[in-house]
């Protein structure tokens, strides 16, 4: 293997949050939208030292079946892995708590090179009773 000529990565570990433009199927005001991506983009930027906004088009699977596009804009930031480990479960809670206030069924968080869906709250409390 090659040695690498950037040295050791400083901050090792890649994420990014989507933001979802709608409410279930329905799109949300532009300005509601805009409140979203602002409240992502600071908490990353306040919990690993920066972040970056990317604009885009997404598609979803609704529960009838019908295909949703929307709006979206990936967040994306870098931790270090220590970081990222003391403030991972945190953000977990945060998303639930964002899926379940933006009426998301979950929201998706890449982290490195997998997508998880992180569920809203009640949702997953449901599952834990069931």
């Amino acid at each position: 293997m090659a040695k690498n000529p950037f040295g050791k990565a400083e901050l090792p570990v890649k994420m990014a949050i989507t933001v979802p433009s709608t409410e279930f199927a329905t799109p949300v005001s532009k300005k509601e939208f805009k409140r979203r991506t602002k409240e992502v983009f600071e908490r990353l930027t306040r919990d690993f030292g920066g972040s970056t906004r990317v604009e885009g088009k997404g598609t979803f699977t609704a529960s009838d079946n019908k295909v949703i596009q929307e709006n979206v804009v990936r967040v994306i930031a870098f931790a270090s892995q220590e970081d990222f480990d003391k403030k991972a479960s945190a953000l977990n809670k945060w998303l639930e708590r964002k899926a379940e206030q933006w009426q998301q069924q979950s929201i998706a968080l890449e982290l490195e090179a997998d997508l998880h869906f992180i569920e809203a709250m009640k949702k997953k409390q449901m599952k834990e009773v069931a």
